[in-house]
């Protein structure tokens, strides 16, 4: 930090105050094939050093191309922006494993298809109250009081709780707990809250005290799994059609964990990628405090305040989370980059619109305007979807 205040000194001493002003430098450290997104005003120009090494679009999308350095200005009226672009080798951090040596079982792959066709039943169940014991697969009705310490952390008295019991809504333990509890039970159970806890990060590994009120159990009735059901709950016209393509959906799954948990990392990667992820940690928890505990924060420092946290401490919690996301990240731009494989503006137009569509919104625009997302972070959910095909036709399927 030091390094860059004084490198700032020195700009000042040399430039007009008016320059100063108005100028500004970011850098972003990238693999091959990310991509960032620039905010810009309406008319803003954008221009890249070295489109061997980075290009941006009239969007402000930046994406990385090849290892190297590069620079990304963005002009907007008198006031100019510089994104110093570093493009790292994945060589350089990663082993990848090599798809081709990978086996899938194939009752693996149609267990998982298997998984999402009872997961839409689940969804457009019918319930039907019961006196029975509570199993999993039905829906509970709980209101419950959650102490840490001695002190009420969290409660759902008078605004009751429902939820499928199995699902892995809450803490480890919790659920397992109710299994074979019946409406009108009250039950104490003490469990630890996870070390890495996203929702409350005051409460990660602390022992709680939930005391739990069962108001309801209720049990499922399931449409049929017909052609009718499949027309009108999924995005195919039949079930054929559904088990074909999540037949292939689930094999890119599995290709991916499989890849993901065989590759090794061999150097740690820079600090600015668990940064990146953490800033998109900091945007998810901005949405749950909203939606979850009624708690409008904007930015880090707000967070910090509400959460009594440093930033350290916030940062430790989240870590395990973050260091999946960065590991995530080179195993998915090293296979694209080692497989010569590139996200076509088609693909990424066509990918788009499926997410679009599938997220509920009327257009790109919308949703870039209500969900908090940039154009870079759709870009990411495409390029993954890409990959996962390109690596399900590599891998073996064992009968």
């Amino acid at each position: 930090m030091k390094r860059v205040l004084c490198l700032l000194f020195c700009v000042l001493l040399c430039l007009p105050l008016f320059a100063c002003a108005n100028e500004k430098t970011v850098t972003f450290v990238m693999f091959p094939l990310a991509g960032r997104s620039i905010l810009a005003d309406e008319g803003a120009v954008f221009a890249s050093s070295d489109e061997t090494v980075a290009t941006v679009d009239d969007s402000g999308l930046i994406v990385a191309v090849s290892p190297g350095k590069a620079s990304v200005s963005v002009k907007q009226g008198s006031k100019r922006t510089t994104y110093k672009i570093e493009v790292l080798d994945p060589a350089d951090y990663l082993t990848l494993y090599d798809a081709a040596k990978i086996t899938i079982q194939n009752k693996d792959i149609l267990q998982k298809v298997q998984d999402t066709m009872d997961a839409l039943l689940l969804e457009n169940a019918t319930w039907q109250s019961t006196v029975e014991a509570a199993k999993k697969g039905d829906r509970m009705t709980i209101s419950y009081t959650v102490s840490v310490n001695g002190k009420v952390v969290a409660e759902t008295k008078g605004a009751d709780e429902t939820f499928i019991l199995g699902s892995g809504d809450y803490v480890k333990g919790f659920e397992d707990a109710l299994v074979g509890s019946k409406k009108g039970d009250q039950l104490t159970l003490q469990l630890p809250f996870p070390e890495s806890y996203p929702d409350d990060p005051t409460l990660a590994g602390e022992l709680a005290v939930f005391d739990v009120s069962v108001k309801q159990v209720e049990l499922p009735i399931y449409p049929t799994f017909d052609n009718e059901f499949v027309k009108e709950h999924t995005k195919y016209q039949n079930v054929n059609e559904f088990d074909a393509q999540e037949y292939i959906n689930a094999k890119a799954s599995l290709a991916i964990s499989a890849m993901v948990d065989r590759s090794t990392l061999k150097a740690d990667p820079p600090k600015a990628l668990y940064d990146h992820y953490f800033d998109q940690y900091v945007k998810r928890l901005e949405t749950v405090l909203y939606y979850e505990y009624q708690n409008k924060v904007t930015g880090l420092s707000e967070i910090l305040k509400l959460l009594d946290l440093t930033e350290k401490e916030l940062r430790d919690s989240a870590y395990s989370q973050l260091a999946a996301s960065v590991m995530q990240d080179c195993v998915f731009h090293t296979f694209m980059y080692q497989n010569k494989l590139t996200l076509s503006q088609e693909d990424f137009a066509k990918g788009t619109a499926q997410y679009v569509a599938e997220n509920g919104y009327e257009s790109l625009d919308d949703l870039l305007a209500t969900s908090g997302l940039t154009l870079a972070d759709i870009r990411e959910v495409v390029l993954i979807d890409y990959l996962a095909l390109r690596a399900a036709e590599m891998v073996k399927v064992e009968p």
